[in-house]
Order: C-alpha cells, then sequence, then structure tokens
C-alpha cells in the first residue's frame, strides 16, 4: 500500500480523535512535508507497461507549481503513465545534447531528496571535480567510482553523440537510466548509459535549464 498525504492525514486525524476521546489534549500541524511521499527515492524502478521498459528515479525538482523527479528522456514518451507517475515534458536529441524527462508522481506529493541506501543529497554538479568519488543509484545496481572527465562526449547507440558529460568509472547497465548520481552530499546528474567501464551522466544543471526545472 502507498501512503499518499491523504491517507496519512486521515489516519493521524483518526489517532487525534481517539486521543481526545480519552481527554487528552493534542495539538498538531500538517504540512506537505512532513506527509511527503516517502516511497520514491533516487534510485528506485520506473516501470511502463505500454513500452515495456525500466528506469530509475533521478533527483527531485519542480516544475512551476508541479513536484516531480528527472529521469533519462530516452526511458519514456511524454504522457506516458508509469509506476512512478506521468511523463510531463522531455527533451531527447543529440541536437539539444539532453536526454531527460520531468515525471510527475501518482501520489502528487513531494519527492525526499535521499536515495535508495537513504543518502541524503542537495542538486550541485559545480562542486565536484575529476577524481571526486561517485556512486550511482539504481534498483538493478548499485555502481561507484571516481570522475575521470568533466566534460566528456560519447556516442550511443540509436541515438547519437553527446558532449559535456561528467564520465565515471565503475560502469553501468541497463535499467540504470535516469538513477540519480551522487558525489559526497551532493546530486550531480542522472545516468545517461555507458558499458562495463564507463558511465557517462548528464549534469543537473543542465537538466534544469534545458527542461525549465527548478529544485527544492
Amino acid at each position: 500500500m502507498k501512503y499518499t498525504d491523504e491517507l496519512k492525514l486521515s489516519l493521524i486525524k483518526n489517532i487525534i480523535s481517539e486521543l481526545n476521546t480519552e481527554r487528552v489534549a493534542v495539538a498538531y500541524e500538517y504540512t506537505r512535508e512532513s506527509l511527503q511521499n516517502d516511497a520514491l527515492q533516487g534510485g528506485d524502478n520506473i516501470y511502463n507497461k505500454a513500452t515495456d521498459s525500466n528506469c530509475s528515479i533521478g533527483f527531485r525538482a519542480k516544475k512551476g507549481t508541479t513536484y516531480g523527479y528527472v529521469t533519462a528522456g530516452h526511458c519514456f514518451p511524454v504522457g506516458a503513465n508509469t509506476t512512478g507517475g506521468k511523463v510531463v515534458s522531455r527533451v531527447w536529441s543529440p541536437s539539444s545534447n539532453m536526454d531527460a524527462e520531468f515525471i510527475n508522481p501518482n501520489v502528487g506529493s513531494l519527492v525526499p531528496n535521499t536515495d535508495r541506501q537513504g543518502s541524503r543529497y542537495q542538486v550541485n554538479d559545480f562542486a565536484v571535480s575529476q577524481g571526486s568519488y561517485v556512486k550511482a543509484a539504481s534498483w538493478i545496481a548499485n555502481k561507484t567510482g571516481y570522475i575521470t572527465s568533466t566534460s566528456a562526449s560519447a556516442s550511443f547507440k540509436n541515438d547519437g553523440t553527446y558532449t559535456n558529460l561528467f564520465c565515471c568509472s565503475g560502469g553501468s547497465v541497463g535499467g540504470m537510466s535516469g538513477g540519480v548520481n551522487i558525489s559526497g552530499p551532493y546530486a550531480i546528474g542522472i545516468t545517461k548509459g555507458g558499458g562495463a567501464d564507463n558511465r557517462y551522466v548528464v549534469k543537473a544543471s543542465k537538466i534544469t535549464s534545458s527542461l525549465g526545472l527548478t529544485l527544492y
């Protein structure tokens, strides 16, 4: 069962009602942040039945007043309903040098700034450099390594060539696309792809700029 904001609030009110019946004074305050959806974390699986494809959750962001998160743009088409919400917008093409999309969760609540291992992050890709330690969160595999280049170029099969990527050692496997990459306390971007040895990461600042997102 997923605990939506409405269900959580209902449970809280029921508890308070029972306590008040016992003549216990209770003061409470409800905020969206306190009841955020703790089921969605960086690296969690996202599945779309229509395309029978899986990707991973990236970092949280919002588009206007809509809260959500990013993943890789090659994962799902705009309008697709996934297990993690509906795809609102995406930019995916070598000509734009971008591969990212924004998803609004079905639960309509905030997404925690944590990955599957409970590591908290702030989104910042300017605080790292070549040699920085990076871990890539994903439901299928958690890969670790180091940044080997901060301005890499790479060509991807049935896609094209992309530039100004982070290149990290440690590699990647299918299903990791879109998953958040974290260095220290910072989410630096999302996995685009790679192979056994290298993993290419789309930079967070490029994603937010391209999709018109803000951070929270």
